[in-house]
């Protein structure tokens, strides 16, 4: 109840326009995948690693198909493949910050 992950999926399916995520919080594979494939304009992804739990814990949405289901919950149970299919669905090679990296982080903040 206390996390993030249900307002960023939130977010991440009703504003098109949005094109930075940046995570500090607690998050789980599962909801970095779902966000990812929400928010289909997102061109920047930056997230604590060690903040991600890998964990498929996710309430599962009745208009999910089967297939789709099998796939997060398959992909979010491992670091490796999550990272692997973040990267594909951005486009570059995505890899979580470490805690110093993400401390140096200077984002161009648009509005």
């Amino acid at each position: 109840m206390d996390r993030v992950d249900t307002f960023l999926i939130y977010l991440s399916q009703h504003c098109s326009r949005l094109r930075t995520i940046i995570i500090n919080d607690l998050i789980s594979t599962a909801t970095l995948l779902l966000i990812v494939t929400y928010a289909r304009n997102i061109t920047k992804l930056y997230v604590r690693r060690n903040a991600i739990r890998k964990r498929f814990d996710c309430l599962i949405n009745p208009s999910w198909r089967e297939h789709f289901i099998k796939w997060l919950r398959k992909t979010s149970r491992s670091y490796e493949q999550t990272f692997a299919e973040i990267s594909r669905m951005l486009g570059y090679k995505w890899i979580p910050l470490s805690d110093d990296q993400f401390k140096r982080l200077r984002p161009d903040v648009c509005l």
